[in-house]
Order: structure tokens, then sequence, then C-alpha cells
């Protein structure tokens, strides 16, 4: 799990990670041993995150450093100036806007409403997993993060089998439902730290920081064994179907340097696992 998202989950408990790092309010001693737990290291990622976690935006790090100690400046300036102590977010919205113009016409919004349009807008409709952009975006940090670290990190690529069938034979509303248990057993699978996303049709791409290939391989025969050792209900009547699943599995660095590469070989080993007969699980080869 990446800061940001540590950051994002104790916020979502209460714990207010900007008006902790910015001063704004003292921290009691629990708060900061989990704050300590949850920070993985105190690299120039940190900023980055923290910018992210403030405006929505990733900075590249020497940008990001130099914002927040801009932000830190400002806020001390307004202080002196105001005789009153403004809050990080404040001095923020006038830095950011008014003295860097990095941000245009920022909207004013409470952060549970704002919770729930980013839920909307992170989150698949139909099955409550990512979406497209959240996972890839996800994916996207915990290779920057990987690479940095040199960290081992296994993407899975996973497509249900004969899925089109399902839908000719019994309808759409029974492929959603198909799709939905689906997703349930693989989240129940997978562990905390994983991303699991829908990126389009039946296709799920799930991420596992810190993991080695042979690892990988074996959670993703978990998966498939999970989904196909109990039947589906696809309607109400008691209607029920049985599915498989094929999985194709690429880590960074063995398998791929970059997203594109990476990403590449795993649909490659998922291929290969198509054409030898579907729910299996196949490794990309060793170039």
């Amino acid at each position: 799990m990446s800061n940001y998202e540590s950051f994002r989950e104790l916020e979502s408990r209460g714990v207010d990670i900007i008006e902790l790092l910015s001063g704004d309010r003292s921290i009691g001693s629990t708060e900061f041993l989990e704050l300590i737990n949850k920070v993985e290291r105190a690299g120039d990622d940190l900023y980055s995150d923290l910018l992210q976690l403030l405006t929505h935006r990733r900075f590249p790090p020497a940008t990001a450093a130099s914002l927040w100690r801009g932000i830190l400046e400002h806020k001390e300036e307004l202080t002196e100036r105001l005789g009153r102590n403004p809050g990080a977010r404040i001095a923020a919205a006038d830095y950011l806007t008014n003295v860097r113009e990095t941000l245009q016409h920022p909207r004013i919004v409470g952060r549970e409403d704002f919770d729930t349009i980013l839920h909307h807008v992170a989150v698949d409709a139909l099955t409550g997993l990512a979406n497209r952009r959240a996972i890839l975006d996800r994916y996207e940090r915990e290779l920057r993060r990987s690479r940095r670290y040199q960290k081992d990190f296994t993407v899975l690529v996973v497509d249900l089998d004969r899925f089109k069938e399902i839908n000719d034979t019994y309808g759409h509303s029974a492929g959603d439902r198909v799709l939905v248990a689906v997703a349930e057993r693989m989240v129940e699978t997978c562990r905390e730290t994983d991303g699991v996303g829908r990126t389009g049709g039946d296709e799920l791409l799930i991420l596992l920081p810190e993991t080695k290939g042979d690892d990988a391989v074996a959670l993703a025969e978990r998966l498939r064994q999970r989904v196909s050792e109990e039947a589906i209900a696809i309607d109400d009547e008691g209607g029920t179907v049985r599915l498989s699943i094929s999985i194709g599995v690429a880590t960074f660095p063995k398998d791929g340097r970059d997203g594109q590469s990476l990403l590449a070989r795993a649909d490659e080993a998922l291929y290969e696992s198509k054409r030898a007969g579907r729910d299996s699980v196949r490794a990309a080869e060793t170039p």
C-alpha cells in the first residue's frame, strides 16, 4: 500500500494527515505511532503523496517538495498578517491559486461530499471494484514505488472464460451477476494491500505489491480455484452456472521494466492460458 493510500485510509478513520503534518494540530502518542507505522519511508515520494492528498493532483517529487515548503511558509506569513492561523488548506488554496498559479478556479467542497464524488469517480458501478482509470493510476504508482525501492511487483490479468456465451444464453443480467460474484471472490481471496480493478467487460486486473512471481502464481491458482469451486446464481429462481477464469502473470522487473511492457507480458501469458484450454494460470516466460 502506498503512502497516499495509507493516508486515505487514516483519513477515513478521522485522522487528518494534512493538519498533523502541517503543524495545525498536535499529535497524540497513539496517532503518532499509527502514522509512523503507516508511512513507508520519508523519501521524496512523501511530498508527492501529500500534495495528491491535498489537491488530488500528482506532482513530481521535486516539485511537490517545493510546493509543500511554500505552503508552510505561506501559512506562517498569513498567520502573522491575520493574527490567527488560517490552516494549511486555506494557505494551500491561496498559495497554489494566487502565488504559484498551479491551480485554477478551485471549488470548496466538504470532505464527506467530496469522498462521495471521489467514490463514484474511482469505483466501477457494477462490481464495486476500482474502475479502469483508478486501477491503472494505482498500477503506475505501484510501478514507480517498486522501481524506486527495488521491490518485486506482480500483476495478474484475469479473463472470464466463455463469458459471452453466458450473456448470449442467459441474458446480460445473468452476466452482471456473474461479474459481481467473481469480483467478490477476488476481493475475498486477495490481501488488503492488493489492488483489484475492472479494466473493461469481463477483464480484471490485480496488483500484487512486493510479491515475487512464484508467490503470485500460487495466489492466482487460489483465485482460479475459488471462482470455479462453487456455482454462481444467475437469477432469483435458483438458476446457476459454473465458470472458470484464465490468468496471466508478469513480474517487475523480471518480465518488464515499464508499465506498457509489463502489462504486455501479462497479456501474452493470458493468451497462452487461453490457448492451453482455459481455466489455467500462466506466468510470462523470461525473454
